[in-house]
């Protein structure tokens, strides 16, 4: 037969048996197409909250532990202001810096305050300071220090915060400050 004979041929009518099989086939194709793509989603979801619940283990018993960490830092300065013996100052605070170290391995650390402007994602207000030498919002005193677990907020600094003073005068020393340093 030549090319022009297949030309000429009319086309086969579509079976539709074939059709359809041919529509069922691309359907469980699809099918298994998306439940692959699904898969491989949960798969690194998973790999994603186990990495996570590696990284967060610690953060229940940091939680606990933070208040003794604070009682540690009150001692050294109290002991300091009362005079105490400079070998018993340096002791505590030779053991406070160890315990602080220790946390920095599991990717505990302090959230950074002095010198910083306010961000409530980190810090949180527990009063405001007039202060002509400080920037408007600016971090002025650390009431409380707070922590970071890598990079999420375990507990939020308490800090005063700058405000400048209307028409120039001091006012009051500290709105909230006699409440914060409780």
């Amino acid at each position: 037969m030549s090319d022009s004979d297949w030309r000429s041929l009319p086309e086969a009518a579509p079976d539709p048996e074939i059709e359809t099989l041919q529509a069922e086939a691309k359907k469980f194709f699809d099918l298994a197409a998306r439940s692959q793509a699904e898969l491989a989603n949960a798969q690194t979801r998973m790999r994603r909250d186990l990495a996570d619940g590696q990284k967060f283990a610690v953060e229940g018993f940091v939680r606990d532990l933070i208040p003794a960490i604070d009682s540690l830092g009150k001692s050294v300065e109290a002991l300091t202001r009362s005079g105490a013996a400079a070998s018993v100052v340096e002791a505590l605070q030779l053991v406070e810096k160890e315990v602080l170290r220790a946390l920095a391995k599991g990717g505990i650390r302090p959230i950074e305050t002095a010198g910083k402007k306010f961000d409530p994602s980190f810090h949180e207000a527990v009063g405001m300071v007039p202060s002509p030498s400080h920037e408007d919002q600016a971090v002025v005193t650390e009431v409380r220090r707070g922590y970071l677990i890598h990079d999420r907020v375990l507990r939020p600094a308490q800090v005063l915060v700058a405000r400048r003073p209307a028409g120039g005068s001091d006012g009051p020393k500290a709105e909230g400050a006699e409440k914060a340093a409780t």
